[in-house]
């Protein structure tokens, strides 16, 4: 960004040198309503009033983007809002998941206990079963 500014200025600064050096005559400018007249050179006559335009035209076009910062301004807002919002959200869902993880693991455990459990009434079913037919 710096180097683009840079490339513009330098070669308007060079444009303004020439355009100051090449117009040295003096004109009378009189500051009608005022009751002054002015002697001074055509260039800075027209430097003056090229800087002139130039404010103005700025200062009517960042009133006229009133509108537009406005709406940045509140677009910005409601962007760190939902940035938050999607913050806290991304916490919900990670304990959520941490929940989660731990009920399997307890749901796990559970079958493992209940298959044991099953695993030992077979055991002593079937070892009932063979004592009785035995008999």
């Amino acid at each position: 960004m710096k180097i683009r500014n840079l490339l513009f200025s330098v070669p308007v600064a060079l444009l303004l040198a020439l355009f100051a050096v090449s117009n040295r005559s003096l004109v009378l400018v009189d500051l009608w309503p005022l009751p002054y007249e002015v002697e001074t050179s055509v260039a800075t006559v027209t430097l003056i009033g090229l800087a002139v335009g130039f404010f103005l035209g700025g200062m009517f076009v960042w009133l006229g983007d009133g509108k537009v910062r406005k709406e940045l301004r509140k677009h910005r807002k409601k962007g760190s809002k939902l940035e938050e919002e999607n913050s806290k959200l991304n916490k919900e869902v990670t304990r959520l998941d941490n929940v989660a993880t731990e009920l399997k693991k307890a749901v796990d455990l559970r079958n493992e206990e209940e298959k044991s459990a099953n695993q030992a009434n077979k055991k002593s079913l079937m070892q009932r079963f063979m004592s009785l037919v035995k008999q």
